[in-house]
């Protein structure tokens, strides 16, 4: 899988065109396929690959400009497994006339869409942050930040991060920090030491292993137009940088590990989920619809009893009226046989 890193650092002087060229040169001993594409108008890692940037016809300005196919401007190098898109002095210029091109921050990332066939693309910026080193973060995967063992190290690297947040906000927010690289460190300085330790102190797991020694072959060997591996492959600087490169390769292996994609097995184990989750959501929904037509049935039971009781009781009522009725009348006829035998008495008491 392509991981696309720029090696950027607002301030120059820090090993950062050292670090792109001598790690694609180790990244390629670990027969990685690398492409450099240098952003950077000084041309130091197009020169530092062996190429004579004076002389050269076409270069990453034909593609930010001309909008050139960038597959037409790599060259290959003499270091193994590495090809580069040069650039020299005519990218200088290239700024200003990128001021009125619309979406200018996204033309590498358009174009190396393009490109297929490595493993890693490394990115050399230019020290500031103009709009070919936004390009160069804005197409990026990630970011190393080589520093150089000094007192105003931590400061630059957090005023860095800020700047990199703020690309990731507004431009790229997969961008992440690749890695801080303590370069120029001199383990008989105690500066160094306490440089080293307080960026581990703030920055923890972001800060490489492997740091870049103080080396003289390292100061030598862009001067012969090649990687440290060429010019001194058992040098302390040489070491450093394939101690690097498999830090890298190792990190990027851990990390595709952790984000390995779903296999088949786990797709179908998810749909059986889902078909179970439906079949007790239409099962729950039967019991619940059968549930309610037995409610009803109870309740229309209890209105069938309470209609049967409230019909024996006006039946009772009924039947106790009419006896009561019964016992007025015969009340009244037994008042009014009474009466008459009074009368008959009276009248046959009279006759006498």
């Amino acid at each position: 899988m392509l991981k696309i890193i720029s090696v950027f650092n607002q301030k120059g002087g820090v090993g950062k065109t050292t670090t792109v060229v001598n790690l694609a040169a180790t990244l390629g001993l670990q027969d990685k396929k690398v492409l450099i594409v240098d952003m950077d108008p000084q041309g130091n890692s197009t020169s530092g690959v062996g190429l004579d940037k004076t002389s050269l016809e076409n270069t990453v300005y034909d593609l930010v400009i001309g909008n050139e196919d960038i597959k037409s401007l790599i060259l290959n190098t003499e270091e193994n497994n590495v090809d580069i898109v040069p650039s020299n002095v005519s990218l200088s210029g290239a700024e200003v006339e990128m001021v009125n091109i619309e979406n200018r921050e996204s033309i590498l990332k358009k174009s190396l869409r393009e490109v297929d066939g490595y493993d890693y693309i490394l990115i050399d910026c230019p020290p500031s942050l103009g709009v070919l080193s936004i390009n160069a973060l804005t197409a990026s995967d990630t970011v190393l930040i080589p520093i150089q063992c000094e007192y105003y190290a931590l400061e630059g690297v957090s005023q860095l991060i800020s700047t990199i947040d703020l690309v990731k906000m507004a431009l790229n927010p997969k961008l992440e920090v690749e890695g801080i690289l303590m370069c120029m460190f001199d383990g008989r300085n105690n500066l160094s030491l306490e440089v080293v330790e307080e960026v581990k102190k703030y920055f923890k797991n972001q800060v490489f292993k492997s740091v870049i020694p103080r080396n003289i072959k390292l100061a030598e060997a862009p001067s012969h137009g090649t990687s440290i591996l060429k010019y001194d492959d058992e040098s302390k600087g040489a070491i450093a940088y394939k101690r690097l490169s498999l830090e890298i390769i190792e990190k990027n292996k851990v990390k595709k590990t952790t984000e390995k994609p779903e296999d088949n097995s786990e797709a179908d184990k998810k749909n059986i989920d889902l078909k179970d989750e439906d079949s007790k959501e239409q099962s729950n929904k039967v019991e619940s619809e059968k549930e309610i037509e037995e409610n009803l049935e109870i309740e229309d039971e209890i209105t069938e009893e309470i209609k049967e009781e409230n019909s024996d009781i006006i039946e009772v009522d009924t039947l106790l009226e009419g006896e009561e009725l019964v016992d007025v009348k015969e009340i009244d006829l037994n008042t009014k046989s009474t009466e008459e035998e009074i009368i008959k008495e009276d009248e046959e008491a009279k006759n006498i």
